[in-house]
């Protein structure tokens, strides 16, 4: 989403917008919206470093050439977002808002899923996207349509230096929706949302995004 700053009072505590959605493709598309931090709660798991093998090598190969910090919060907010989903997956169905969720669990936390959408097996490659022109705009976005099979979720350094570990933590579970059911951006904030409120009883509080996106008229809803 395009930078900006705001404080919004959700129902839980005040909390302050941050960049974190998708743009498809390097340098044109994009998401309008908000971000606010969901309230503190300590998830199972979220202190486990390299939880599944897709951190163990996805992570790994994102190091390289990576500072250490920057590497670091997009683990964090990868093992933050398993742990969410792993909350929230027993009740959702298996075909919440369109998203395949076995598919989703997969792509979440081995890097690799089985895709009736795209066609195809598809691979996660974790990119790093200093320099690109997506992160003048972005702190993360997905390269949309695949290639080659693969499919790649870049972090830009602004996702580390800026928002919090929640905002993070949030932006992936975004952006997955994306690498494993499209480009559509309702679809992507409601599916997030839903698996906020499973796991933590609250979700990220998204008006404008949602009515810039013309969301009301897509037949998905926020919890």
């Amino acid at each position: 989403m395009p930078f900006a700053a705001q404080q919004h009072m959700s129902k839980a505590c005040p909390r302050q917008m941050w960049p974190v959605y998708g743009l498809r493709g390097r340098s044109s598309g994009g998401v309008a919206g908000e971000s606010q931090l969901l309230p503190a709660r300590q998830l199972p798991g979220t202190n486990r470093l390299m939880r599944i093998p897709f951190l163990t090598l996805a992570v790994l190969a994102f190091l390289v050439g990576t500072a250490p910090a920057r590497a670091e919060a997009v683990q964090s907010a990868l093992n933050e977002a398993i742990a969410t989903f792993e909350q929230a997956e027993a009740r959702l169905g298996s075909g919440t808002f369109g998203v395949d969720v076995d598919a989703y669990r997969d792509a979440l936390t081995l890097g690799r899923f089985s895709s009736v959408h795209w066609g195809s097996d598809i691979t996660i490659a974790l990119e790093d996207g200093d320099g690109t022109a997506g992160c003048a705009r972005f702190a993360a976005y997905v390269r949309l349509p695949p290639r080659d099979n693969t499919v790649s979720l870049v972090f830009c350094p602004q996702f580390s230096s800026q928002g919090t570990p929640a905002l993070r933590r949030l932006t992936v579970l975004h952006e997955m929706v994306h690498v494993v059911a499209g480009a559509d951006e309702c679809r992507a904030m409601a599916f997030a949302a839903r698996v906020e409120v499973l796991a933590t009883g609250a979700f990220t509080p998204v008006a404008r995004y949602w009515r810039n996106n013309d969301c009301d008229r897509s037949g998905f809803t926020l919890p």
